[in-house]
């Protein structure tokens, strides 16, 4: 199976990133065969080795769009018909096959309050809020872990969506796995996330992380102590770097 990895020119640690979550998806994606990389490239990424698509991010206040418009992107460059879609801030820590990632969602939009106001909560609420006129399902499946999109449902659904708007829009995980047929499984044990700013020592993580399957953090979470983790969980450059 094909992974897509779809990736911005910003990053909190000089696209490091980028790198172990290749050597993760390397060690421990059992089925991996290509990988796309649409938008940036760091210059360690060797590029005879991996699909890429330069791709600029056109909006500047919806990043869900840019997501969107890069997994068409990848869609129409080639990608596999059923392609895994992972960020470069998600690790997979045990051997899986790509037909075992499972959409993982974290309870229903119903509960949610969306009186607090962000970006990406306004995307969440106009989500939500036209599925439930269409009565379809309403779950929040934006759980920052990698999940498999078919290429052609993709492109049919996110058809049927005015997503291409700055500051509005959608987000991109409700509004794909909502509007197909699967099996509904709330995220469990199965993620550890990193996601704000702690005190936590390596030998903690590791006591953390213990039968996880999927890491995920964002620079908030990106501790030194967390990147020495990572560095020495995969610690092998891997076939795609130089």
């Amino acid at each position: 199976m094909d992974v897509l990895i779809p990736l911005g020119i910003e990053s909190g640690w000089e696209h490091n990133e980028l790198r172990y979550c290749i050597r993760s998806l390397e060690e421990n994606l059992l089925d991996l065969d290509k990988i796309f990389i649409i938008g940036h490239l760091p210059s360690f990424i060797n590029r005879d080795k991996i699909q890429y698509f330069p791709f600029s991010d056109t909006f500047k206040h919806n990043k869900d769009a840019n997501i969107i418009a890069k997994t068409i992107k990848a869609i129409d460059g080639g990608i596999s018909e059923n392609f895994i879609r992972i960020s470069d801030d998600q690790i997979i820590l045990k051997p899986i096959y790509g037909k075992n990632i499972k959409p993982l969602y974290r309870a229903n939009l119903d509960v949610y309050d969306f009186s607090k106001v962000n970006r990406w909560r306004n995307r969440l609420k106009n989500g939500f809020e036209f599925l439930k006129l269409e009565k379809k399902p309403t779950y929040n499946y934006e759980s920052h872990i990698p999940v498999v999109y078919n290429g052609l449902k993709f492109k049919q659904i996110f058809s049927q969506y005015n997503w291409a708007i700055e500051k509005e829009g959608f987000t991109i995980n409700c509004l794909y796995f909502n509007n197909i047929e699967c099996e509904r499984v709330k995220l469990g044990e199965e993620k550890i996330g990193f996601e704000k700013e702690e005190i936590i020592k390596i030998e903690e993580i590791k006591q953390k992380i213990e039968n996880k399957i999927y890491l995920g953090y964002n620079n908030k979470g990106l501790s030194e102590e967390l990147k020495h983790f990572i560095e020495f969980q995969f610690p092998n450059k891997s076939k795609y770097e130089y």
